[in-house]
């Protein structure tokens, strides 16, 4: 059903609203196809793969769309051997999806970057299966324990997160603002992060992981 009249809204969808209080996803891409370079991955001649998530997804379809560009634009020397693949609505599709992708690539690429968590999900799976991971230079998507975990152990280098609480937040309070009546700016980008293993002891980045809800009640 769609939200024709909804007065807080992604930004992915058009107007009109009151208000957009989202992640930019193509800054997220961005910052992915660059991290992906500097994770001990030869940058000038690599070759890597991107999992989609699904088709009619607004938001990832920005960050594929997004990864692709950046890598063309400012890192001629890498292939991507395969970006035309989609995971699936849930970890075990995504995970058969990578089990193909990696029994075709595995020996050829170093670096994977997915786009969501399912995806990533999907694809630690199936590198652990194949004893890869750590191997192949990974960047994944959205936080969670396995997740954290596989940065502490070295099976991923890097993991981009976003500040959902903040983003509910910041929804209510501006839009309680605007019923009485207060001028609220039209677009809230809550920021994105890359957590790596060196990085990912900080405050900003616990706060991230593992967040504070308390904060967000009182």
């Amino acid at each position: 059903m769609p939200f024709k009249s909804s007065p807080i809204r992604s930004a992915a969808i058009s107007p009109p609203f009151v208000l957009s209080v989202a992640t930019n996803d193509t800054i997220l891409s961005v910052s992915s196809a660059e991290s992906i370079t500097t994770v001990g991955m030869p940058a000038r001649a690599a070759k890597v793969l991107l999992l989609r998530y699904q088709e009619g997804s607004a938001s990832t379809t920005a960050r594929e769309i997004g990864f692709m560009a950046e890598l063309k634009a400012k890192y001629p020397g890498i292939t991507v051997k395969s970006s035309d693949q989609y995971a699936g609505p849930t970890r075990d599709t995504a995970k058969r999806t990578s089990e193909n992708l990696l029994n075709r690539y595995a020996n050829e690429v170093q670096g994977i970057f997915c786009v969501n968590e399912s995806s990533t999900h999907g694809m630690l799976l199936a590198l652990q299966d194949i004893g890869k991971a750590g191997k192949i230079a990974f960047i994944g998507f959205d936080p969670s324990q396995v997740f954290i975990d596989a940065l502490n152990n070295g099976q991923m280098q890097g993991l981009v997160v976003q500040n959902p609480m903040n983003m509910g937040y910041l929804g209510v309070t501006k839009m309680v603002a605007h019923l009485q009546g207060k001028p609220v700016e039209p677009r809230i980008d809550t920021g994105v992060w890359m957590i790596t293993k060196d990085n990912m002891a900080q405050p900003q980045s616990g706060e991230l992981l593992h967040p504070p809800v308390e904060k967000y009640l009182n």
